[in-house]
C-alpha cells in the first residue's frame, strides 16, 4: 500500500519502529528498482548471459583502473563497490540506512520538481557484513543486502549500503525488485510517495538539518553541484 508524505515529521512517523536492518532509497521519480547494469540491456547482444556481461565490464574496469588506485581492492566485493562508486553499471543498487539522507536524493534537484518522488523502505531477510570471495556463491544466487567496508568518504557521509542482485543466466531483461521473483525475497518493502509540490519545502527542511550536497558529497564535486543548483546560495 502506498502512502503520501509531505513533511519531515511525516517521514519520521512513517519510518518509526524500524530496526538496524532497514534500508531506504529515495528517487526523484518512481523508476523501477533495478541495478544499474539492467539499464544496459541493448548492449548485452553478443554475450552469453548477464553474468558473463557483468564479469566483462568489471574486468575492463580492473584492467584500466589499476593505475589510478592508490591501494588495490582486496576482494571481488571491494572491486564491485569501487566500480559502482565511479559510475560503472553493476549488479548493485544503492541504499542508505538513514531515511533523511534517502529523502534528500528524492527531492534534491529542482529540475525534477514536476514529478512525484518516492521513498522506499525495505527490510531484507538478513545482512552480510563480510562479503568475501568465499561466500560469492551465495550472493550469485539470490538478492543480498550488505554493508560495505567504508572505502571512501561518500559512503561514510551517506551511510551507504547496497542490494546485490542475482544476475540471470540468460539475456532476458532483469526484473525489477517489486515484481518479486523468488530470488528477490525480502521481509518487507514499502513505497512512500512524495507529492511534487512538497519537494521545495522538504529541501529547505533538510538543509536546516544539515542534509545537503556539501554534507553528503564531502568533496569538490559536492561543493560544485551545490553551487550549480543553488547559485544564489542555500
Amino acid at each position: 500500500m502506498k502512502r503520501e508524505i509531505r513533511s519531515i515529521g511525516e517521514v519520521l512517523k512513517a519510518v518509526s519502529g524500524y530496526d538496524d536492518r532497514t534500508m531506504f532509497r529515495g528517487q526523484p521519480k518512481n523508476w523501477p528498482l533495478i541495478p544499474t547494469i539492467a539499464r544496459l540491456h541493448k548492449y548485452i547482444h553478443g554475450f552469453d548471459d548477464w553474468q558473463v556481461f557483468h564479469h566483462h565490464l568489471l574486468e575492463r574496469f580492473r584492467r584500466y583502473g589499476r593505475p589510478h588506485l592508490n591501494q588495490l581492492p582486496r576482494t571481488e566485493i571491494e572491486w564491485l563497490v569501487h566500480a559502482q562508486h565511479h559510475g560503472l553499471p553493476t549488479r548493485l543498487l544503492d541504499w542508505t540506512t538513514n531515511p533523511l539522507k534517502a529523502l534528500f536524493f528524492a527531492v534534491d534537484d529542482p529540475r525534477n520538481d514536476r514529478h512525484d518522488g518516492v521513498l522506499w523502505k525495505l527490510i531484507p531477510d538478513g545482512w552480510w557484513e563480510d562479503f568475501t570471495n568465499e561466500n560469492q556463491t551465495y550472493w550469485d544466487g539470490r538478492l543480498a543486502a550488505f554493508f560495505p567496508e567504508y572505502l571512501n568518504a561518500r559512503l561514510i557521509a551517506q551511510e551507504g549500503c547496497f542490494l546485490s542482485f542475482p544476475l540471470p543466466k540468460s539475456t532476458r531483461p532483469i526484473r525489477p525488485l517489486t515484481e518479486a521473483p523468488c530470488a528477490y525475497t525480502v521481509e518487507k518493502i514499502v513505497c512512500l510517495i512524495i507529492p511534487r509540490h512538497t519537494k521545495p519545502v522538504l529541501r529547505k527542511e533538510l538543509t536546516l538539518l544539515g542534509v545537503n550536497h556539501r554534507s553528503l558529497f564531502p568533496d569538490l564535486d559536492g561543493v560544485a553541484k551545490s553551487v550549480r543548483l543553488y547559485p544564489h546560495g542555500t
